[in-house]
């Protein structure tokens, strides 16, 4: 019974020690980076997603939170261009101020890596808006958005949007 037990042991030991002898290959560079790319792109789409709930509901400073005071170089929207952080949310509070509701959708949304500190999004949106007259526009658009990561959080830097009104559904 003795010997038994020996040549069960040593079976045991064997297969273990087999199995520690396998290779472990470590995830390649490609992987790695593609899987870092993807986490930035859900932190990128959660901070957009923010945005644009705040502007869903016409609240200036949800809009705002995402955007980096020290390093938002501007906005640009048809033709109209803003170059600092301060004329930009005083500009878009007043325009907020003029509207019954708001509502943006995006689609066709896509989240470019320029860097480890830089990014851009970019998405197509129809928007549909009523102000305080209550007349109601709709149009689409193209919207695109950099970010700049700052301290582990990905800052708004720059917005540009560009829209046409859609007269009778087209």
């Amino acid at each position: 019974m003795l010997l038994k037990i020996n040549h069960i042991t040593l079976l045991f030991l064997a297969i273990a020690i087999i199995s520690c002898n396998k290779r472990v290959e470590a995830p390649s560079q490609e992987v790695m980076e593609q899987e870092q790319n993807r986490q930035i792109s859900m932190l990128l789409a959660k901070t957009i997603h923010t945005t644009i709930e705040g502007m869903n509901i016409l609240e200036i400073d949800s809009i705002f939170k995402n955007i980096s005071r020290e390093n938002f170089v501007g906005f640009t929207g048809n033709g109209m261009a803003l170059n600092s952080y301060e004329e930009t949310y005083s500009i878009l509070k007043y325009m907020y101020g003029q509207m019954e509701s708001y509502t943006i959708s995006c689609f066709d949304e896509k989240y470019i890596i320029l860097s480890e500190t830089a990014a851009m999004y970019k998405a197509n949106y129809n928007e549909e808006l009523v102000g305080k007259s209550n007349i109601l526009h709709h149009s689409k658009g193209v919207l695109t958005v950099v970010f700049q990561n700052n301290a582990d959080s990905w800052e708004i830097v720059y917005i540009h949007t560009s829209s046409y009104p859609i007269r009778n559904g087209k």
